[in-house]
Parts: C-alpha cells; sequence; structure tokens
C-alpha cells in the first residue's frame, strides 16, 4: 500500500524559540547573557523599514537562536526516521531532506528570507536517501535545481520514458540519470506579493520594492532589479556577494543576461504579483494570514 509522509519544519523561521536545551550550547559558546536575549528584536519587519537597528552582536546571538533552533529539528527528524525505520513495511522508502530557502543572518545587513536572491537564501540542503539504490554516502558535486528532485525520482519509479514526457525540459539530479546531469544555469526570481503585505505592517516607511531575477552558473552570479540595475558576483573570491563587478565584467554580465528568460525579467506582467494571486477565496484568506499577500 502506498505510503507518503510530507513533514514541514517552522522552527527555523522567525522568531527563533528554540528548547533551552538546544539553544544553551550555542549561546554559551558565544558568551551570550539574559539581558542581551531579552532585548534582542526578532522583528524583520522592523528592520526592513527601518524601524529598528541591528548591529554584529545581535546578528550573532540570531544566528546562535537559529542553530539551536536547527538542533530542535535534527532531533525531531532523527525520532520520526527512527520510528519510520522500525517498520518493516517501510523498508525500501525514499528519505528526501530539503528546504524551500535559506535564511538571511546579518548577511548584507538583512534577517529573515526576503527582498534578496543572495546565496544565503538560493542555496539550500538537499539529502536523498535510498536503501537498494543509492549506497554510500555519495555527493552531487554539479548544481542542482530542486525543480528536477521529482522527475528525478520519477525517472526511478516509472522510468526515463513517462519523466520525460511530463517533464521536456528536466535536467538529471541523481548520478545515472538519464536527463543531462544538472544546470549549468540556475535562475531564481523574487516578485513582488509579501512587499504589499510588510507595507501594510509598516505603513509610511520605506520598504524595498524591487522584484528580482537570478542567474547563477561557471562560478559567477547575476541578479537584475526591477529598475534595471544589475549586480554581477563572482562566488568564488566573493562567497559573501559584496562586491559588485558589472562594470569591470561586462562580457560576463551579458553571458549571464542571455540565459535568464524574458518571461523572468522583473516588471514584465508575468512577474508581477497580480499574476501570482489565487483566484481561490479560501486559498487566498490562508496565504494572507501567513503574510504572503
Amino acid at each position: 500500500e502506498p505510503f507518503f509522509l510530507y513533514l514541514h519544519f517552522v522552527d527555523t523561521h522567525l522568531p527563533y524559540y528554540p528548547p533551552e536545551r538546544h539553544a544553551r550550547p550555542f549561546l554559551r559558546r558565544i558568551g551570550a547573557v539574559a539581558g542581551e536575549l531579552r532585548e534582542l528584536s526578532q522583528d524583520a519587519a522592523a528592520l526592513f523599514g527601518g524601524r529598528m537597528e541591528m548591529d554584529r552582536r545581535g546578528f550573532e546571538i540570531l544566528g546562535a537562536l537559529y542553530d539551536g533552533a536547527l538542533s530542535w529539528v535534527d532531533e525531531v527528524l532523527g525520532r520520526v526516521l527512527d520510528l519510520v525505520g522500525s517498520s518493516r513495511r517501510l523498508h525500501g522508502r525514499i528519505t528526501v531532506v530539503t528546504a524551500d530557502h535559506g535564511e538571511h543572518l546579518g548577511e548584507q545587513g538583512m534577517m529573515d528570507h526576503a527582498f534578496s536572491l543572495s546565496d544565503s537564501l538560493v542555496r539550500v540542503p538537499l539529502l536523498v536517501n535510498w536503501p537498494g539504490v543509492f549506497e554510500g554516502n555519495g555527493v552531487v558535486t554539479h548544481q542542482v535545481q530542486l525543480l528536477d528532485l521529482f522527475p528525478s525520482l520519477m525517472e526511478r519509479l516509472e522510468g526515463a520514458g513517462r519523466a520525460d514526457a511530463l517533464f521536456p525540459e528536466r535536467r538529471g539530479l541523481f548520478p545515472g540519470d538519464a536527463a543531462p546531469p544538472g544546470r549549468p544555469w540556475a535562475l531564481a526570481q523574487y516578485t513582488e506579493p509579501v512587499n504589499a503585505a510588510l507595507r501594510r505592517r509598516c505603513p509610511g516607511e520605506a520598504v524595498p520594492g524591487q522584484a528580482l531575477a537570478m542567474v547563477r552558473g561557471g562560478g559567477w552570479k547575476m541578479i537584475l532589479a526591477g529598475d534595471g540595475s544589475c549586480r554581477l558576483h563572482c562566488l568564488e573570491s566573493d562567497p559573501q556577494e559584496l562586491a559588485d563587478l558589472s562594470r569591470d565584467y561586462p562580457e560576463r554580465l551579458e553571458e549571464l543576461r542571455r540565459h535568464l528568460p524574458q518571461r523572468m525579467v522583473p516588471g514584465l506582467r508575468e512577474a508581477g504579483a497580480g499574476a501570482l494571486r489565487p483566484t481561490d477565496p479560501e486559498l487566498e484568506a490562508r496565504l494572507a494570514s501567513l503574510g504572503y499577500l
């Protein structure tokens, strides 16, 4: 009988309140005291809206709390895997651990996971365990994207023909996949819906308001903003993405720009908030309650 279990852990989302036994080792490591914890603000809207500033020490404490939250999630996930693993019926299960985004913990003075396409947000973990199919502790070194996860699993379960028919542009994620391996040019997009929600929370404040699109490949990364400006980063020499090299390497910038589909260019209707608004009133109400609209 088919078995599917989906678990979504929100403990690594703001605000970070891990159990004390998980937070304590990380806070002790940086010498954080109770007074600092009481004074720490985890209000990302206030930071984005300019109503709050956070210094390096504040971000250090925030990072320790985040590590504590990760430690808690790791423990709970371990319990679940032990429970599932104890079932003979689920002996051949496929286990996938991944994330839909990363988190800012002071990079470029930011927190949370909004208004950016930095690697802090777009690079996420991906772990796949499949007894009898993947053995050992292999590591995929080429660049991949999560949109290829389902097609690659489908290939192993139902054959490459069906995966190709449903996902003709797919790329191979696992070693030995029939599709070409990886994504030489990874794409990402940040559109506007959450900006409107933030403006409602911070009326009258200046908040980020630009859609963004990204191309990442060959050790380089381009980010195109809604006002037409571009940033170019060399990820090998500048992994924090602090130096904009767009004026120094115009040919490289143009090379990456050519790999961005026109439909993803910020400012076009297809990339705007209006094109993404749900038509189901109940779904819209649920998304609004979570702060997405």
